[in-house]
């Protein structure tokens, strides 16, 4: 038996490679298919296997044709199929590609795929944007191409403070509110003390009630500083009646702090309660949730903001 180990080795190996081609030709054909599919007009579920961690190299060597395909369709979804393909991978380098491919789509002549291309860049870490993706950020923002407010975000935070100067005077007059209103955001995150305070003294004035904390509250969360997560902090305390429940059969007056502790759960360090992947805070019991997390900022005054996300 010994002495036929090394051929056993070799079937072995022969085998794999031989499942491998196989699989990688299953892959091509199922994205081929699958893009035609899009080509002609129907929406259909991305099929499974080109979104297996498993197969992501794969995935990413048969989708560059269709990142640049004359049809805006198929751009759409080929910046889907990465998005999704690389967020899956534990893999860091699988990552990094997938970054740096969607980092292209804020050249794309469809305004509404430059969008969906930045949109998918904001779900990713900052670890997973290389050198060459950052440096295809920088070159989109010097081009001023569409979606302007979602790249200056983007520059916030990555914190490119060698283009702060060259962000700021968007947020002048002269800019859409849109833009100004990003780029102060920007400016904040990246620790411009004189933005963060004009953003402050816009959002304390308003008073607390459901647009302030659906619409302004995550731009809070967004700059990540301490005096913007304070101020959530005091709201996420206050006893006041002023949002209404989601139930919109019936609809009721409860606290904002509901709200306000989901929206803070993914940037505090050690946060006592938890997310699951929807998003939704992983508690049958609100009130008791909402007591524990007031209890917890009371006891953690020297809380730590993450700043790795978007």
């Amino acid at each position: 038996m010994i002495k036929n180990r090394p051929i056993l080795f070799y079937l072995a190996s022969m085998l794999s490679l031989v499942n491998f081609n196989s699989g990688a030709q299953d892959i091509g054909q199922i994205t081929a298919s699958y893009f035609r599919e899009v080509r002609s007009g129907k929406i259909e579920s991305i099929p499974l296997q080109i979104l297996l961690p498993e197969n992501a190299t794969a995935t990413f060597a048969l989708l560059n044709p269709y990142l640049n395909d004359s049809a805006s369709a198929v751009r759409a979804k080929a910046y889907e199929i990465t998005q999704l393909a690389s967020s899956r991978s534990t893999s860091p380098s699988i990552r990094i590609e997938g970054v740096s491919a969607l980092t292209h789509s804020c050249g794309d002549k469809n305004f509404q795929n430059v969008e969906l291309g930045l949109s998918y860049l904001e779900l990713f870490s900052k670890k997973d944007f290389s050198k060459t993706a950052i440096d295809g950020i920088r070159s989109c923002l010097k081009i001023k191409t569409t979606s302007l407010d979602q790249l200056i975000k983007l520059a916030g935070f990555l914190n490119l403070k060698e283009l702060i100067e060259e962000i700021r005077p968007y947020s002048q007059p002269g800019n859409s509110r849109q833009i100004r209103w990003a780029t102060l955001l920007s400016l904040a995150r990246m620790g411009d003390s004189q933005a963060l305070q004009d953003l402050m003294q816009r959002v304390t004035k308003l008073p607390i009630n459901d647009d302030v904390v659906y619409k302004l509250f995550p731009d809070l969360i967004y700059t990540r500083q301490r005096q913007a997560v304070d101020y959530l902090i005091k709201a996420l305390n206050g006893d006041e009646k002023k949002c209404m429940s989601a139930d919109s059969e019936k609809e009721t007056e409860i606290i904002c702090g509901y709200r306000i502790m989901e929206q803070l759960a993914p940037i505090i360090e050690g946060y006592p309660i938890t997310l699951d992947q929807s998003g939704d805070l992983q508690t049958n019991d609100y009130a008791n949730a909402l007591t524990t997390v007031r209890q917890w900022f009371n006891k953690h005054k020297d809380y730590t903001i993450l700043n790795d996300r978007f």
